[in-house]
């Protein structure tokens, strides 16, 4: 245990670590004009492994890790907490407090969007990124599988009836059947998903899944497709139940609920073009309620939560509100680390000019 406590807190590994976590970040902020800023965090930041073709190479998780394990080696084996040292030990704290929050937002953080008519109320958030394949029975959500744990050939279990994925895509390309086919129902009977590249920006990639029914009647068994962008999803009845197959964004409860009273727009004098636009919301949490505003530099926080108005959508009936709700777990870390880094600064420097 002593060996390997020495091992970690060799200056060498923070030496090799810290220049490749520099390269990390040129690629990673490079690959953003290409690939976006949710695939290239994905890739180069949040991976233990990057693969440069075949070559498996340390990602950003393994460096920051490595870095983690060096810092709190070297914190453990110094084992000093009197005089001049005390002030490098705690301004090591405060680097680990920072890279901890970093791991707790990177595992915990919730992120995604509300759209809001006006009078319209809401307390369910759609994720930016997340998909899940949901069967409804009767309008009830009997089943729910997350779409990046789906595989080909898998058979789904817990249903009346069979349901085998066939295929599926993060982004699909719909292509028109070559000819028609008797056991392709819906959407499936007109159209084919195929795999296409991923776009930049990772909300617009367009999800799909092709599917295999079987155990219901003759005119019912055969391939359906569920694709995002579709408004009728697939849909069959079993034993006088209607079963209800479809594919959306993730979808999370908020503990308490927003009601969108008024949107404000302002415009650029002579043009079509927003300057500033903002939000009268209630916001209701069991029984009590109150108006609160919530405008592009001033978001709201609640119970954890901060909400920010973050666009809209112009309809030709209604404008519409989007507000963008963020989770962050971690987000108190970078204060106790500031507020330790300077303390530990300050012993530092008093214990040098003594």
């Amino acid at each position: 245990m002593v060996s390997l406590l020495n091992f970690l807190a060799r200056p060498i590994l923070f030496f090799y670590a810290l220049p490749w976590l520099m390269l990390l970040l040129v690629l990673g902020t490079l690959a953003q004009r290409t690939d976006g800023l949710y695939v290239a965090e994905q890739k180069f930041f949040a991976s233990a492994i990057l693969w440069v073709g075949p070559l498996p190479l340390p990602g950003g998780l393994a460096i920051l890790t490595l870095i983690t394990l060096n810092l709190l080696a070297k914190l453990l084996q110094q084992r000093v907490w009197t005089g001049r040292k005390l002030g490098t030990s705690i301004t090591h704290i405060s680097v680990l407090l920072l890279l901890l929050g970093g791991g707790v937002t990177m595992a915990l953080r919730e992120e995604g969007f509300i759209e809001l008519a006006p009078k319209a109320s809401g307390a369910i958030v759609t994720d930016y990124h997340a998909r899940e394949l949901v069967v409804e029975q009767d309008g009830n959500t009997i089943l729910l599988m997350p779409f990046q744990i789906l595989q080909a050939g898998e058979q789904l279990k817990d249903l009346p009836f069979g349901l085998r994925v066939e295929s599926l895509c993060r982004h699909c390309t719909p292509l028109p059947l070559p000819q028609p086919a008797a056991d392709r129902h819906g959407a499936a009977q007109k159209l084919q998903l195929q795999p296409a590249t991923l776009l930049p920006q990772d909300e617009d990639n367009l999800a799909g899944v092709t599917f295999t029914l079987s155990g219901l009647d003759a005119a019912q068994n055969g391939t359906y497709v569920a694709f995002t962008p579709l408004k009728d999803m697939p849909e069959v009845k079993y034993s006088d139940k209607t079963y209800r197959i479809l594919l959306r964004r993730a979808e999370r409860p908020l503990p308490f609920s927003l009601t969108l009273q008024t949107f404000h727009k302002t415009e650029h004098p002579g043009t079509r073009i927003a300057k500033a636009y903002r939000s009268d919301v209630i916001v209701t949490d069991g029984a009590a309620s109150w108006p609160v505003t919530i405008s592009m530099n001033e978001p709201l926080r609640y119970r954890g939560y901060t909400i920010y108005q973050s666009s809209f959508i112009e309809r030709p009936e209604v404008t519409s509100s989007v507000l963008t709700i963020v989770r962050d777990q971690g987000q108190v870390f970078p204060y106790i680390a500031v507020t330790a880094l300077c303390i530990g600064m300050l012993i530092h420097l008093f214990g040098l000019w003594r």
